[in-house]
């Protein structure tokens, strides 16, 4: 059985939230010239709407960092995963519009 080829829009990511809406949005790109919401993150019990929409937005810059250690130790590849960190930790680029 062979994998899919499974491909994802192209980050940075970065979380949008409008009134009670929280959501995570990609940046224009060839296919969508005006970006695109990417995920929308449910207000559930608790607080953590937002720090959810982190998460999502840093999968990106966490994936590319983590494929990067892979490959590497150079001490680039370990700054890199320590920014991917750091934006998954709120708070970061967020929009609010």
């Amino acid at each position: 059985m062979t994998k899919p080829n499974l491909t994802h829009s192209p980050g940075p990511w970065a979380v949008a939230i409008k009134g009670s809406y929280v959501g995570v949005v990609a940046p224009p790109n060839k296919d969508y010239p005006n970006g695109h919401v990417v995920a929308q993150v449910c207000r559930g019990p608790g607080k953590n709407t937002v720090d959810n929409a982190h998460i999502l937005a840093a999968s990106t810059d966490l994936l590319a960092a983590l494929k990067g250690l892979l490959v590497s130790t150079a001490p680039g590849a370990y700054a890199k995963a320590r920014a991917a960190i750091a934006k998954a930790q709120p708070p970061t680029q967020e929009v609010r519009i």
